[in-house]
């Protein structure tokens, strides 16, 4: 190693993300949200997190450490003529050799089952029909929905009723469909399965809408939020979206979440809300997602009555985020915690229980707890930027 030393320009830190400046450490929003949990004194958890959900390269994950506790480097790499580049140099080996290693020790590999880890995300946005303009097609929309239930029908005796509502048996035998064809299995009927589905004997589908375009700005997310938030903070509201769907009206998954708020079909069919114009109504897309986190937000508030948590605070607003994750999961959280002697202080001290004890909390439908807890977490994350001003 001493031998790179010399080099004018020399960075011990791999490169671990993407990046177009030479030496700039770029991590990805998930390990952004996993670096912003190392800085609330979570370090430990926090790489455990990335070894099991990210990597097990050593390099990189020692650079996930090293910038998580040099947020002032802003990404840069070292170079030569730092006046403490040395000492740089041999904290980074520190963390590798005294925290990474042991960590890689502790944690073994999971057994090799022909499909690859991926970050945990039970419903991610679906790429759908893309159009010339490099637009998507709504593949949600009800009428195309039937055409797919029907064709189900017909081709599997699926039993699925043609309604057009998109619920969990009309994407179990879409699953089905593509794994006895041998299609790849996301629960989606876009162009492949769509003419696997005419090879099959379906009849032609109805056409589909073009979806608006692009992102919307910051500029008219903040007008169109300030006409519905009341006292909802504006970069919680911010953070939200833009962890969601991206600041995306487009924006959809395999179960048609729709909106700037990824709004479950169920959520609107409970509230009598109509489902489709989450998806091309900006001003309706956020006035029902700020009604949806209200109500998230008043039951937090009961919370807040029971375990003594500061409304307001991160721990108050990380629980209203994982309300929208599984709704049951706050309180079956902080029960567990208050029965195990456990005082939810902080949104650290929520993460750090439910990393520690993922194991043992009480069954949440399936879902692992991590995964929304991360979820919440980026969400503050990105929320602290709005508020400092990073975004725009």
């Amino acid at each position: 190693m001493s031998t790179r030393f010399e080099s004018e320009s020399f960075n011990p830190l791999s490169v671990f993300f993407e990046s177009e400046e030479e030496n700039i450490f770029n991590p990805s929003p998930f390990s952004q949200s996993i670096m912003a949990l190392m800085r609330m004194g979570l370090e430990s958890s926090g790489l455990r997190l990335a070894i099991v959900y990210t990597t097990r390269n050593e390099n990189q994950l020692t650079d996930l450490v090293f910038h998580a506790r040099h947020p002032e480097r802003l990404g840069r790499g070292l170079n030569v003529s730092e006046a403490n580049y040395r000492n740089l140099v041999s904290e980074w080996v520190s963390i590798r050799d005294t925290a990474v290693r042991p960590a890689l020790i502790e944690i073994p590999a999971p057994k090799a089952t022909g499909t690859p880890a991926s970050v945990p995300a039970p419903s991610q946005p679906v790429s759908g029909n893309i159009t010339r303009k490099g637009c998507k097609q709504d593949l949600c929309d009800p009428t195309y929905v039937r055409w797919v239930q029907k064709s189900l029908n017909q081709i599997m005796g699926a039993g699925l009723v043609e309604n057009g509502f998109t619920d969990r048996k009309t994407w179990t035998a879409i699953r089905t469909f593509q794994t006895k064809r041998r299609l790849e299995v996301d629960g989606s009927v876009g162009p492949i399965t769509r003419q696997a589905l005419l090879a099959a004997g379906a009849s032609q589908p109805p056409p589909l809408k073009d979806l608006p375009c692009g992102p919307t700005s910051g500029a008219e997310l903040t007008t169109l939020l300030n006409k519905y938030r009341g006292d909802i903070p504006l970069h919680f509201l911010l953070g939200w979206i833009d962890v969601e769907s991206g600041r995306r009206i487009d924006s959809s998954t395999y179960l048609c979440e729709r909106g700037y708020f990824q709004i479950h079909p169920d959520q609107s069919k409970d509230r009598r809300w109509d489902h489709e114009p989450l998806s091309y109504d900006p001003d309706y897309s956020i006035r029902r997602g700020v009604e949806l986190v209200r109500e998230m937000v008043r039951q937090t508030e009961k919370l807040v009555r029971k375990y003594g948590i500061s409304k307001g605070s991160d721990a108050f607003w990380g629980l209203v985020k994982m309300y929208h994750w599984i709704p049951s999961s706050p309180p079956k959280i902080l029960e567990h915690m208050s029965s195990r002697g456990r005082i939810p202080t902080s949104w650290a001290a929520i993460m750090k229980y439910i990393v520690d004890e993922k194991t043992h909390i009480p069954a949440l439908g399936g879902w692992d707890p991590i995964d929304g807890a991360l979820n919440a977490q980026k969400t503050l994350a990105r929320a602290e930027a709005w508020k400092n001003g990073i975004q725009n």
